[in-house]
């Protein structure tokens, strides 16, 4: 498990961010500073945080990301000779006042940056958008990219980040709960951290990145991580075309499942023979036979020796796309 939390870290840290500045002047990604030595440190300490010995694997991915950004902005918060980071602040709730108290919202993080003297409210998320679309065009819009239970979408998720999320701390009723965290209201920088893979059809493995960045929506760093899904009916000839496979349990979405000195490893041990084949398309059988959701898969495919391709798949079931 340990192996497992240092993997999401590591990803979660160096992945890149999934949506790019534009969206509005107020509010930028969040900027923070990673090398190999606050790496290896901060694998050297993960076991000792009770924040992630605690993680369950039947946690929420989201929930898992914010703990593990927690954990990193901890360690800036302790670092020396001159931390970061001072006034850490984790989930912190906003209400209402009066009688009739209820809940505006919960800030994932509110630290003073020490190296910049500003105050920050930092924001985070990890999604995984699949592109509904049957035309290249149809990528630049939005609600195209829907999450794998269709329950979320893009342009929901940049609508609440940036109309309700971040403007918490702008907000009347946050003043006193500020002010008692010995913050001056009014004064924070708004900063985002949205890590995430996309996910394009599989017709869409004709186009180069180049090309698919070209009708990918503004709000989309051309930078991302890509992905594919696919129905459930043309599993086997996907399988027919790759080399080796395996699914992925969803903690592992979070990570880089296979390093690219893993890559013989992986070949050997999941290489698609005729019986490998056969029971990995029986496995996502009888997980839709149970579940609608969609289940993620790995693959490799291999034009020469020289040259071995790991992708990400989202298997889906045959009814699940709204344009088919």
């Amino acid at each position: 498990m340990l192996q497992l939390r240092i993997k999401q870290l590591i990803w979660s840290l160096t992945s890149p961010n999934l949506l790019t500045q534009w969206v509005t002047d107020d509010a930028q990604p969040f900027c923070y500073p990673i090398n190999e030595d606050i790496l290896t440190e901060l694998t050297r300490t993960l076991f000792l945080d009770d924040s992630i010995t605690s993680l369950k694997n039947h946690n929420r991915l989201g929930k898992t990301f914010e703990q593990l950004i927690f954990f990193y902005l901890k360690h800036l918060s302790q670092s020396s000779p001159k931390p970061a980071i001072t006034n850490l602040n984790h989930g912190v709730q906003i209400k209402t006042f009066g009688k009739h108290k209820r809940t505006l919202g919960e800030i994932d993080f509110l630290f003073h940056d020490s190296l910049n003297n500003q105050s920050i409210h930092l924001e985070t998320a990890v999604k995984f958008y699949l592109a509904d679309v049957n035309q290249l065009e149809q990528l630049k819009e939005q609600k195209a990219w829907v999450g794998p239970n269709r329950k979320d979408r893009l342009d929901l998720k940049i609508n609440k980040l940036f109309s309700h999320q971040l403007t918490l701390t702008k907000q009347q009723e946050s003043e006193q709960t500020i002010k008692n965290l010995d913050f001056a209201a009014g004064k924070f920088r708004q900063r985002y951290l949205v890590k995430g893979i996309l996910y394009l059809p599989h017709w869409a493995t004709k186009y180069s990145k180049e090309e698919i960045n070209k009708h990918l929506p503004q709000a989309i760093n051309t930078n991302n991580e890509f992905g594919y899904w696919i129905a459930q009916s043309h599993l086997p000839q996907l399988l027919n075309n790759s080399c080796a496979a395996r699914t992925l349990c969803r903690d592992e979405w979070l990570t880089v499942p296979v390093a690219q000195d893993q890559l013989t490893e992986f070949n050997n041990r999941h290489r698609l023979d005729s019986n490998n084949k056969e029971n990995l398309v029986t496995e996502i059988q009888q997980h839709f036979a149970t579940y609608a959701r969609p289940i993620q898969i790995i693959i490799s495919t291999m034009d020469n020796p020289q040259n071995v391709k790991i992708s990400r798949y989202f298997i889906v079931a045959d009814d699940w796309s709204a344009t088919t």
